[in-house]
C-alpha cells in the first residue's frame, strides 16, 4: 500500500510538473521544488516497475535533463527582454538544483560567444570585402551590351564605411550585453542573499565576478580582433592610424554609456576598454608627429632658409582652406605675408591636428608633445641657418647678404610665435590647458634665434662704440687748467660744441639705427630690451672713458660736459625711453656736473657711491693729479683698452678698487722712495675716499 501511495503522489507531482511547464509561461522556481520532491520518493522504493506511473516517471525523467539547457535559454530570452519575473524564476530554480554557478557561466558563455562572433566577423578583412562585393549594382551599371561587373576594389571608400558601420555594432553589442549580464547577476544576488538566509551553509559570493570576468574577455577578444584586422589588411590598419580618433570616440562613448549603466564595474576596468586600443594610438601619434614635421622638413633645407620658390609649394593651402579662419587672419595681416605660406602651412597642420585629438585629454596631452616638437625643430633649423661669421656681425659697411638672412631668420621665429599663440587662443575645440602649457613653454624658444642673432651683432655694435670713445683719449682736455672751475656758467656749457669723436659718434648711432636696428620691430620686448641693453652699454662706455681720459683741465671739463649733453642726443634715434637707460642714466647724469667740483666737493658729494661708483669718481680724480700719480692702467703699463676689458672682466666694485688702490699705494712708495716729504694735494683726499669706498664694500 506505501508504494502504491508514493506512485499516486510521483503521479499528482508529474501533473503539477508539466503545469509548471508550459511553454508559454514556464515557472522554473516551482518545477524545480517539484522535481526535489519527486526525487525524495525514489529514495526508499524501486518504482520502475510500477506501470501507471511509467509514463509520468518518462517525463520527470526528460524534464530534469532538459531543464538546465531551458533555463539557460529561458534566462538568455528574459535577460534581454529585461523581464525581471522570468529571471527570477530562473534563479529561484538554479538555487534549488543547487547549480546556479553553472548556468550563470553558461549564459554569460552564450552572450560572450555572441560578442565574439561580432568582434571576428566584423573585423575580419575578407568578410568585409564579400559583404561590400555583394552590394547590388545600381540600375544604371548593369544590363548594357559588353557590360561586367567588376569586383569590388579592396580599399573603396564602401570598405571604409562598412568597417566603421562593423565597429559601431560591435561596440553596441559590448555594451548591451554587459548590461545584461549585469542585470543577471544583479538579481541572482539579491535571490541568493534571501536564499542564504534559509541555509546554514550556503557560500559567500563575490559581487560582480561574473560581470568583471565577461568584461575582460570581451576586452581581450576586441584586442585580439583589432591587432588580427591590422596584420591580415594594410588598408584596414592604415585607417585604425589615420583614423583613431574616430576608433577613440566610439570607445570613449561606450565607456561613458556604462559608467552611467554598470553596476559592477570600476575605473581600472572601464580603462581597459580605452588602454585595448593604445598600440593604436601610437601608431596615431607617429603619424601625427609625421604630419606635423613634414611642411617644416619640406620648408628648411640643411643650415638654409626657405627660398621664394620653396614658398610657393604650400599656396596651394589657400586655395583649398579658404574657410579656415586662420587664412583671413593671415590674408588681413600684411605682417605676416612674408613667408605667409610657409606660415600658414605650419600653423594649419597645428590647428588640424589640435582639432582631432580635443575629444581626450590624453590624446591631446601627446599630440601637443608633438607640436612641442615640431616647434623645437622649427627654432633649432632657425639657429642652424644663422650666419656667425665676421660678414653677418660687421657693422661698418651697409646690410650684407648674411645679415639679411639672420634678420630673416628673426622676422621667422616671430611668425612662429605670433601664429602659434594665435592657433592656442583661438581654439575652440576644448583641448585642456594642461595640454596647451607644453605648446606654450616651447614656443618661448623662440627666443633662442633671436638672440643668437642679436646678441653678437649688439656686441659688434658695442666694440665698434668703444673703438670711437678710444679716441677720446687722443683730444686734448688740458686747455685752461689753472683756470676757477666756478667761472664757468651752465650756459656755457650747454652752448659748447662737442668733440670730434662724439660728431663720429653721432653719425654712428644713427646709421646701426637706420642699417641695422630698423630690421627689427623694436615694439617687440624681446627686441626693445636687446636695443636698450646696446644703449645702456654706450652710456656706460662713455661714462668709463669720460672719467679715465687724462689730463683734464678746466676749459677741458666743459668741453667733456658738453659731450655730456651730446650723447643724450646720439642715442635719441635709438627711440628709447629714459628708464629703459636705467641706473646708467643716473650715473650719466649725477657724475656730469662733478666734473665742475673740487676733489674735495667730489670727495663729500652725496651721490659718489650711491649713484656715482666709487672706482668711476676716483678714476675722475686721477685726471685732476700730477703725472707721477698715474692711473691703475699705467702703474701696470696697460693701454686704456687693456684697462678697459679689466674693468668688464671684474665688474664687481671691490675689485675695481682694489687695483685703484695699488695705484695710489704704488705713488705713494715711489714718493718714500724719492725722499720726498710731500704727496700731492689730491693724494689725501683720493686716499680718504678709497677707504670709505672699501669700508662700503667689505669681503
Amino acid at each position: 500500500m506505501d508504494l502504491l501511495r508514493k506512485a499516486n503522489r510521483i503521479s499528482q507531482a508529474a501533473k503539477r510538473l508539466r503545469a509548471c511547464m508550459t511553454d508559454d509561461s514556464a515557472d522554473f522556481g516551482k518545477a524545480a521544488v517539484v522535481v526535489t520532491e519527486i526525487g525524495s520518493l525514489f529514495q526508499d522504493y524501486d518504482l520502475q516497475s510500477v506501470t501507471f506511473v511509467e509514463t509520468d516517471l518518462k517525463f520527470v525523467a526528460d524534464t530534469v535533463a532538459s531543464l538546465p539547457n531551458r533555463i539557460v535559454e529561458s534566462l538568455s530570452e528574459a535577460v534581454s527582454t529585461q523581464d525581471l519575473g522570468k529571471i527570477g524564476f530562473a534563479v529561484d530554480a538554479c538555487l534549488v538544483f543547487g547549480n546556479v554557478e553553472d548556468v550563470l557561466a553558461g549564459v554569460a558563455k552564450k552572450f560572450f560567444s555572441t560578442v565574439q562572433t561580432l568582434i571576428e566577423t566584423g573585423l575580419d578583412h575578407q568578410q568585409l570585402v564579400q559583404s561590400d562585393a555583394s552590394r547590388p549594382t545600381t540600375s544604371s551599371a548593369k544590363n548594357y551590351p559588353g557590360r561586367t561587373t567588376l569586383p569590388s576594389v579592396q580599399n573603396s571608400p564602401a570598405l571604409r564605411t562598412a568597417f566603421w558601420g562593423k565597429l559601431d555594432v560591435v561596440f553596441d553589442a559590448i555594451y548591451q550585453h554587459q548590461i545584461r549580464i549585469e542585470l543577471l547577476e544583479s538579481v541572482y544576488l539579491g535571490r541568493y542573499e534571501q536564499y542564504a538566509l534559509y541555509s546554514v551553509d550556503a557560500p559567500d559570493v563575490v559581487d560582480g565576478r561574473i560581470s568583471r570576468d565577461f568584461f575582460q574577455r570581451v576586452v581581450e577578444t576586441l584586442v585580439g580582433g583589432l591587432n588580427r584586422c591590422g596584420k591580415e589588411s594594410t588598408f584596414l590598419q592604415q585607417i585604425l592610424e589615420n583614423e583613431f580618433p574616430r576608433l577613440l570616440k566610439m570607445v570613449k562613448d561606450t565607456v561613458n554609456r556604462l559608467r552611467s549603466a554598470t553596476l559592477f564595474l570600476d575605473g581600472p576596468n572601464l580603462a581597459a576598454l580605452r588602454d585595448a586600443i593604445s598600440s593604436f594610438q601610437s601608431l596615431f601619434v607617429s603619424r601625427s608627429l609625421s604630419r606635423l614635421l613634414e611642411p617644416v622638413n619640406a620648408g628648411f633645407g640643411e643650415n638654409s632658409l626657405p627660398t621664394g620658390e620653396d614658398l610657393t609649394r604650400y599656396r596651394v593651402f589657400f586655395s583649398h582652406s579658404v574657410r579656415n579662419r586662420f587664412v583671413v587672419f593671415f590674408l588681413n595681416n600684411p605682417l605676416f605675408m612674408r613667408h605667409s605660406c610657409l606660415c600658414f602651412s605650419i600653423f594649419r597642420s597645428i590647428t588640424n591636428e589640435l582639432v582631432v585629438c580635443s575629444a581626450d585629454e590624453a590624446l591631446a596631452v601627446l599630440v601637443c608633445g608633438n607640436i612641442a616638437r615640431q616647434l623645437r625643430l622649427i627654432f633649432v633649423k632657425l639657429e642652424s641657418a644663422i650666419a656667425t661669421d665676421g660678414e653677418a656681425t660687421q657693422v661698418i659697411g651697409s646690410l650684407t647678404g648674411k645679415q639679411t638672412r639672420n634678420f630673416k631668420v628673426i622676422d621667422l621665429a616671430y611668425k612662429v610665435k605670433f601664429g602659434v599663440e594665435k592657433v592656442l587662443k583661438g581654439d575652440k575645440s576644448g583641448i585642456p590647458e594642461t595640454a596647451k602649457r607644453s605648446v606654450e613653454e616651447i614656443v618661448q624658444a623662440y627666443e633662442g634665434p633671436v638672440r643668437n642673432v642679436l646678441t653678437p651683432l649688439r656686441e659688434s655694435l658695442a666694440d665698434s662704440v668703444e673703438s670711437i670713445l678710444l679716441t677720446m683719449h687722443d683730444e686734448d682736455f688740458s686747455a685752461n687748467e689753472d683756470a676757477d672751475p666756478h667761472s664757468v656758467s651752465t650756459p656755457e656749457i650747454l652752448d659748447s660744441t662737442c668733440s670730434r669723436y662724439m660728431r663720429e659718434l653721432q653719425e654712428f648711432l644713427l646709421r646701426a639705427q637706420q642699417t641695422f636696428f630698423s630690421q627689427i620691430d623694436i615694439t617687440q620686448p624681446l627686441l626693445r630690451s636687446t636695443v636698450a641693453e646696446f644703449a645702456r652699454r654706450c652710456v656706460e662706455l662713455f661714462i668709463r672713458h669720460a672719467s679715465l681720459v687724462r689730463p683734464v683741465g678746466t676749459r677741458g671739463r666743459l668741453k667733456l660736459a658738453g659731450d655730456f649733453a651730446q650723447l643724450e642726443a646720439a642715442l635719441a634715434p635709438l627711440n628709447l625711453k629714459s628708464h629703459e637707460y636705467g641706473r646708467e642714466l643716473a650715473v650719466l647724469k649725477a657724475f656730469r656736473p662733478l666734473l665742475f667740483q673740487t676733489p674735495g666737493e667730489i670727495s663729500e658729494n652725496s651721490t659718489v657711491g650711491p649713484v656715482v661708483p666709487f672706482s668711476v669718481a676716483l678714476h675722475h680724480l686721477f685726471s685732476r693729479a700730477p703725472t707721477d700719480l698715474q692711473s691703475p692702467y699705467g702703474v701696470s703699463g696697460w693701454s686704456v683698452s687693456r684697462y678697459s676689458r679689466y674693468l668688464d672682466e671684474h665688474p664687481r666694485e671691490r675689485d675695481r678698487l682694489l687695483g685703484i688702490s695699488g695705484g695710489l699705494d704704488g705713488y705713494a712708495q715711489a714718493v718714500r722712495n724719492r725722499g720726498e716729504t710731500h704727496y700731492a694735494v689730491i693724494y689725501p683726499v683720493m686716499k680718504e675716499l678709497l677707504g670709505r669706498a672699501l669700508s662700503a664694500y667689505p669681503i
